[in-house]
């Protein structure tokens, strides 16, 4: 598939307003994870998730963060090329910038970044029990089967960042650090169909057992 341009790719620092740091964005987030930002670029207001490189140095993490940037942009332009995104499945994707110099952006202050820019969703809760509906679990369903069918194996759904957006009854898969991205157009190996079909089960089974509960 060609590669597209987004919104955002390439943006100056100067453009970029941040509003404030998303406390919420990991709750049990290590020192490791990345910080969402929310931010206003030409009157628009997206999620700046970013990964700073002296961050992960100090932890003796170097070279880490380049694997979880890459995934996540990666899933992420796939998943947009799909149409993933339109069909409200994942937050939408506006583009990214790499080693870029944030110093000088006020209440900023960590120097090089990495990050990827995400449609603001102001009202998302982790789909959980006292979150759950049938028609909710549904949508997870369907969004698992379509982040496969672009060929993403999302890899983490024993612990997955599933939200609702509260009051439009969408559910978003969130977080593709851990993903993997298989070939396109040529004929998939057994084990990646089985990683797949064992993604879907997991899910299918976890909203099974929030009925249970």
């Amino acid at each position: 598939m060609a590669t597209r341009r987004h919104k955002f790719d390439g943006i100056s620092p100067s453009e970029i307003d941040i509003q404030f740091c998303d406390p919420d964005s990991h709750p049990d987030a290590s020192d490791l994870s990345p910080k969402n930002y929310v931010v206003s670029i030409r009157g628009k207001k997206a999620v700046m998730k970013t990964w700073c490189e002296d961050a992960f140095k100090e932890r003796g993490g170097a070279g880490a963060f380049f694997r979880y940037f890459r995934r996540e942009k990666a899933a992420y332009e796939r998943l947009k090329a799909h149409d993933v995104c339109e069909q409200g499945y994942v937050a939408d994707y506006y583009g990214s910038v790499e080693n870029v110099d944030f110093s000088d952006i006020p209440d900023f202050g960590e120097g090089a970044v990495w990050a990827i820019f995400l449609e603001y969703l102001p009202d998302l809760h982790l789909l959980s029990e006292g979150e759950y509906t049938e028609d909710r679990w549904a949508r997870a369903e369907q969004g698992i089967e379509a982040i496969h069918k672009a060929r993403v194996l999302y890899d983490n759904v024993f612990q997955p960042f599933i939200c609702t957006d509260e009051g439009r009854e969408r559910v978003v898969w969130m977080d593709f650090e851990n993903s993997a991205l298989f070939l396109e157009d040529v004929v998939l190996y057994r084990w990646q169909e089985d990683e797949m079909l064992q993604e879907a089960r997991v899910v299918k089974a976890a909203g099974q057992g929030m009925v249970c509960a």
